[in-house]
């Protein structure tokens, strides 16, 4: 997801409609970032042994210590 672009200085008439899309944009990464947390709670639980040092997984590398 891009990043929206803002340029300053703003007209005041453009102040709501840019906070409005900047709100959206953050709302959306909130849920993007919430997907993604519970696809790796998911791809952690296909880890037969990610408890074994401490949350790192000894055959295939992997550190699941993603909290």
């Amino acid at each position: 997801m891009p990043v929206p672009n803002v340029t300053f200085p703003l007209e005041q008439e453009q102040v709501k409609p840019i906070f409005e899309m900047l709100r959206k944009h953050l709302l959306g990464l909130q849920a993007d970032t919430k997907v993604t947390q519970e696809l790796m709670k998911v791809l952690h639980t296909f880890c037969s042994h990610p408890h074994k040092t401490k949350y790192s997984c000894p055959d295939c590398g992997q550190d699941w210590d993603y909290d």
